[in-house]
């Protein structure tokens, strides 16, 4: 193994051998972590979109849904009312997605090791970033920091989804407010 390579990176390798056997799994199970956390993604962000445009087409028709039963009035501080209850679904989903990143940079770092230890790490650029990544992380010295620096690192894909759907939800919680004030 090159001399560098992280320490904390290199401690964790298996044998050969068994590496040999682990590797197709590894990539498997990093392969499906990574599905499963964008599938997760894709849904949290489209239900929030669909939520938001059901409310802000609803506040648009509200003078034209108006009845016995409701003022236009009601009908908009309802619409408010959801649209502030956005912002903290959108933190617990938030917390989710990142518990789903983790779980695949932790993929990510299993397979790296099994490929070091067969000397099979410049396969894919995935692995090469990721050596690279630790190797410029000087502060990184076990899994647990690397996966924390991972998972919020800007130039990583929670860290800009996070970042989308925290706007989403501020907007959400400013208008909800804004509609409450007027």
């Amino acid at each position: 193994m090159p001399n560098d390579i992280p320490s904390w990176l290199k401690n964790g390798c298996p044998p050969m051998d068994q590496a040999n056997e682990q590797l197709i799994s590894s990539r498997e199970e990093m392969f499906k972590a990574l599905e499963l956390y964008h599938t997760h993604v894709k849904h949290v962000i489209a239900i929030l979109f669909s939520l938001l445009t059901a409310l802000f087409a609803v506040l648009g028709f509200s003078s034209k849904l108006e009845s016995d039963l409701l003022s236009k009035h009601q009908i908009i501080n309802l619409v408010a009312v959801f649209l502030i209850t956005i912002f903290p679904i959108a933190i617990i989903a938030i917390g989710i997605l990142k518990r789903y990143y983790e779980v695949y940079v932790s993929s990510l770092i299993f397979a790296v090791r099994l490929h070091l230890a067969v000397d099979w790490h410049r396969v894919h650029p995935w692995f090469d970033r990721t050596i690279e990544q630790a190797r410029k992380w000087t502060s990184v010295a076990s899994d647990e920091d690397f996966l924390n620096r991972r998972t919020n690192s800007p130039k990583d894909t929670f860290f800009c989804y996070a970042c989308i759907i925290r706007l989403l939800s501020v907007l959400s919680l400013i208008s909800g407010i804004w509609l409450l004030a007027v």
